[in-house]
């Protein structure tokens, strides 16, 4: 029982640790934004038109930012890019909570507020991928690409087991 499901002496090192928590992290955050924001739109507009068009609005950013965000990351201070881009993250998901605790219930604050988010997220995830890249060569740095996506696994499990959205 006292075996391993993988190894984490990858874990050991600061600054990967730091980048698997952030990934961890972010990833759950995204999957909590990713079934509240269309439950929230629902629930005020009664319309499915609103909830897909809110997808595509974050859809859009999201792989225009992943795109970009990957030639972006090759030229600039890959830490710093992903502390803005988690900043970004941070505040965009602030301002989600706001709007939905004043009850704003407004197409036109959430649809700019998630076309954000996903661009950042997108930055954010090629950002880090190119920063893991950088510890690839060296054994005692960073692990395998196995290893990076637990983050995002454990994001997707955590959606999975709150069950589907309400009334679906």
């Amino acid at each position: 029982m006292g075996r391993r499901v993988f190894d984490v002496r990858p874990l050991r090192v600061a600054a990967f640790a730091r980048l698997w928590t952030a990934s961890w992290v972010t990833a759950v955050g995204s999957q909590l934004t990713a079934v509240a924001v269309p439950l929230e739109i629902y629930g005020f507009s009664g319309s499915s038109a609103y909830v897909g068009l809110a997808s595509l609005a974050g859809f859009v950013p999201l792989v225009a930012a992943a795109l970009w965000g990957g030639a972006i990351a090759d030229v600039v201070d890959r830490r710093r890019m992903l502390l803005v881009t988690s900043a970004g993250i941070g505040a965009t998901s602030v301002l989600l909570w706001a709007q939905a605790a004043a009850s704003l219930n407004s197409i036109a604050v959430l649809l700019p507020l998630i076309a954000v988010q996903q661009a950042m997220f997108g930055a954010n995830a090629a950002a880090q991928q190119r920063a893991a890249d950088d510890g690839a060569g060296r054994e005692d740095a960073y692990a395998p690409p196995e290893h990076r996506g637990v983050a995002v696994q454990r994001g997707q499990v955590g959606q999975l087991r709150c069950g589907p959205p309400a009334g679906a």
